[in-house]
């Protein structure tokens, strides 16, 4: 039964399609077809090109544009923008299409979305276009595409005048700039060159080869060099970057070129007490403590790059509040035991401290991707557990009783507290250093508008290929040096 009623709604909804198909068929013949190319406009180009009935504006920012389509408008105007921007990337429901296919597409009741992106002076624009189709019932219009961001019911009335919505989308995306107010990235870094540091790092661990101290944490491909130039390039409405470091900044950066970059060394965060410290732990449960930083910051490590443009709302929601872009799968489970990795038992710490008082074990791990933080509900962390953080920053590496603040606790205490969102994303591309690394990296180029998010993780094996390919890697994928680099 289920499925007989599902081909009536079919067959209702592609009647209603085909009424109003045959009422505008007349118009749709008259709008011809361009056969010359643009050489990459601007998206006011693009929506003056796309200025009609037909075709809806409902946002734009420096670098996104969504349109939405009537579904049997839809062919002509895939068909149009394949020429204006025949060498762009295209992507149908996430299935990459040549742009000479999208002229041929047969657009079915279930399509949801074409995504177009191309490269304009060193700036990657996103082109979405949403394809709506009649519902009989409500005589309303409908996308099909559930993860649409902004809106999935529209009426007759939207086509004529399509702006007032646009307007009000807009002024929308402008009010969740001033609820999260002004956002900051934090990175942490290690300066694997800076012998001072090094040594000072050898004489404490005596030299122990384990995992809290393996190559692996510190080992530098120049990651932070082209994080950082991801950033400024893909989140251009980021105030300030701070760099959290034990030694000395890099040779390539030249901080006076630049004064949004800021470097803080740890005893401006660190109580004196637990100095010198070498436990990313420790570090990362002070950054709250950065003078100046925003109320809601973003934290990155330096294997993170922004791919392709990010606004706010991949990280707030439209009330203001954080999202916590949480694994898929949940690992935290099972006792602390001193074979298992350091981050995870770290985190069955942090589950447990939760449990205990909310009744609630949490099991996921935010992804390897940006993680947007509260310096608030931070400090509530470190009051409402002040004895377990003493404890626990007293480990100059990582040890079995440490507490995973930024990469879980934080999360689910935001969650469990009502001030944050914990959802799933499939917008960050993770490649480990395993043996299929190299394979991922050779395709990476000509699917990375797929994602939003990189993250080029070192496991506990790295090899010398791997450090000699990534910065080449990296290079090519961010070639343009920024003010703030010396070479």
């Amino acid at each position: 039964m289920k499925n007989l009623n599902d081909h009536l709604k079919f067959l209702k909804r592609a009647y209603s399609d085909y009424k109003y198909y045959t009422l505008d068929n007349k118009k749709i013949a008259n709008h011809p077809v361009t056969t010359t190319p643009v050489n990459k406009p601007d998206l006011d180009e693009v929506v003056t090109y796309f200025k009609t009935k037909k075709v809806g504006v409902i946002y734009q920012s420096h670098f996104i544009l969504r349109l939405v389509v009537k579904n049997y408008h839809a062919p002509k105007i895939f068909s149009q923008l394949s020429s204006l921007l025949p060498d762009a990337e295209y992507l149908l429901n996430k299935e990459t299409i040549k742009s000479k296919n999208l002229k041929k597409i047969r657009l079915s009741l279930v399509s949801q979305e074409l995504k177009c992106s191309y490269t304009k002076n060193n700036r990657v624009y996103d082109i979405f276009i949403e394809t709506y189709f009649r519902q009989s019932k409500t005589g309303k219009w409908q996308c099909a595409n559930d993860t649409n961001p902004l809106c999935r019911i529209i009426t007759d009335s939207f086509w004529n005048t399509h702006a007032q919505l646009k307007e009000k989308l807009v002024a929308t995306s402008r009010a969740l700039a001033n609820r999260t107010g002004d956002t900051d990235v934090v990175y942490t870094w290690a300066n694997v060159y800076d012998l001072d540091w090094m040594n000072l790092r050898a004489h404490f661990s005596n030299e122990r080869e384990v995992e809290a101290t393996s190559r692996t944490r510190i080992n530098d491909n120049s990651e932070l060099k082209y994080s950082i130039r991801s950033v400024k390039l893909n989140m251009p409405w980021i105030r300030n970057i701070y760099i959290i470091s034990n030694g000395k900044p890099p040779e390539w950066l030249e901080l006076e070129a630049d004064s949004s970059i800021t470097w803080i060394t740890h005893d401006k965060i660190i109580d004196e007490v637990y100095l010198p410290t070498f436990n990313s732990h420790v570090i990362e449960s002070n950054l709250h403590k950065i003078p100046g930083l925003s109320e809601k910051f973003i934290y990155m490590n330096d294997d993170i790059m922004v791919v392709t443009p990010i606004d706010r709302s991949y990280f707030f929601e439209l009330n203001g509040q954080p999202i916590a872009k949480m694994e898929a799968y949940g690992i935290v489970n099972g006792e602390v035991e001193g074979e298992a990795p350091d981050y995870l038992n770290a985190s069955r710490n942090s589950a447990n401290l939760l449990y205990n008082d909310y009744d609630y074990y949490p099991t996921r791990l935010h992804e390897h991707c940006p993680q947007i933080l509260d310096r608030d509900i931070l400090a509530e962390i470190e009051r409402k557990y002040s004895n377990q953080f003493h404890d626990f920053r007293k480990n100059r590496f990582r040890s079995i009783n440490d507490i995973n603040v930024t990469s879980f606790l934080y999360h689910h205490y935001a969650y469990i507290t009502k001030r944050g969102v914990i959802n799933s994303t499939y917008t960050n591309k993770l490649i480990k250093s395993s043996s299929t690394w190299k394979k991922h990296l050779e395709e990476f180029p000509s699917i990375k508008y797929k994602y939003k998010t990189l993250c080029l993780n070192e496991g506990c094996v790295i090899s010398e290929d791997w450090c000699d390919a990534i910065p080449v890697f990296l290079d090519e994928l961010f070639p343009h040096k920024g003010d703030w680099e010396k070479y």
